[in-house]
């Protein structure tokens, strides 16, 4: 997978979680490169009154709503790379 199709499958991933814990807005997530020290650590996707930090050294997505409580955390593609395991099997 090249390295576009991978940030396009995870935000993929993200739209259909912000769908499934009800803050979907039928238009794409806000994307907000994140930099910390000067170098580029993750993105931040706003929809709706939820947001989602995907930090890209710990390989995590968390959700959180308005009021900052963290809804969920994922791992980027977990589900994606669990089928294609098994479809070898």
């Amino acid at each position: 997978m090249t390295q576009y199709s991978y940030v396009d499958a995870v935000r993929q991933q993200i739209e259909n979680q912000f769908e499934e814990l009800g803050f979907h807005l039928n238009e794409p997530a806000a994307e907000t490169i994140l930099i910390q020290n000067g170098h580029f650590c993750g993105r931040r996707f706003h929809q709706g009154e939820a947001y989602a930090i995907w930090l890209i050294k710990e390989n995590q997505i968390s959700f959180h709503d308005a009021r900052d409580t963290e809804l969920l955390v994922l791992t980027p593609l977990a589900e994606q790379k669990t089928l294609g395991l098994a479809a070898r099997a």
